[in-house]
C-alpha cells in the first residue's frame, strides 16, 4: 500500500518545501512526478494562470484597466458607457470550435474616497426622470462581436440619488477606472 499523505517537509522534491500533499490511489506521496499528486500545496499560482495539477486551467488572455470620467452636466452626468476593450476571436477557439471567454470586471473611483463605484447596478428613474437613483456599473460581453472580434462594454454611473424634490446632487467626475480580466476557462495540460 502507498502513502498517500504527507503533512511537512517533502524529502524529495526540489528545496524540500514544507506543505500538505497527497498522492493518487496506488502512486506514493514521496514521489516527484507532478501528475501522481491530487494536491500540492507548495505550488503557486505565477500571474495569468489560476490552475491545477490534473489539468484544469483558467488563463487569463487580456487584463488591465481603462479610465472614464462622468460629466459634471450633460448627457453624460450620470451614466456613461464606454468600449474597454476588443480581442481576437481565434484567442478562443479550441481549434473546432469558438468559446465564450470568461469575464471579470470591477469599476473604482481613483481620486474620491467618500464615493465608490463597486457595487452591483441599479438605475431607476420615473418617466419624468423627476426621480432617479444611478449607482453601479454593468458590463456586456459580445463573443462575438464580428467574425473575427469579441468584445466588452461597461457603463458607469453616479453613485448618487435625487432628494425628494427631484434635484440631482451633482456627480463625481474624478477619474473612474475600469479593471478587467479576459479568461480562457480551458479544460487541458498545464505545466507546473
Amino acid at each position: 500500500m502507498a502513502n498517500r499523505v504527507l503533512i511537512g517537509r517533502h524529502p524529495n522534491i526540489s528545496g524540500n518545501p514544507y506543505g500538505l500533499y497527497v498522492s493518487k490511489p496506488s502512486q506514493d506521496v514521496t514521489g516527484t512526478t507532478n501528475s501522481n499528486f491530487l494536491f500540492r500545496s507548495n505550488i503557486t499560482e505565477g500571474i495569468g494562470t489560476v490552475g491545477s495539477l490534473n489539468g484544469q486551467s483558467l488563463t487569463v488572455k487580456y487584463q488591465g484597466s481603462t479610465d472614464i470620467n462622468l460629466e459634471s452636466s450633460g448627457a453624460n452626468q450620470r451614466q456613461k458607457s464606454t468600449t474597454v476593450v476588443t480581442w481576437n476571436r481565434s484567442d478562443f477557439n479550441d481549434g473546432t470550435n469558438d468559446r465564450c471567454p470568461l469575464v471579470l470586471v470591477q469599476t473604482s473611483i481613483v481620486d474620491d474616497t467618500t464615493k465608490q463605484n463597486c457595487m452591483g447596478y441599479f438605475w431607476f428613474k420615473n418617466t419624468s426622470t423627476d426621480y432617479l437613483t444611478a449607482q453601479g456599473f454593468h458590463f456586456e460581453v459580445f463573443p462575438y462581436k464580428t467574425t473575427t472580434l469579441g468584445a466588452l462594454y461597461c457603463t458607469v454611473n453616479a453613485e448618487l440619488y435625487a432628494n425628494e424634490y427631484g434635484v440631482w446632487p451633482g456627480t463625481s467626475t474624478a477619474t473612474r477606472k475600469i479593471y478587467y480580466a479576459i479568461c480562457d476557462a480551458h479544460i487541458g495540460s498545464q505545466t507546473t
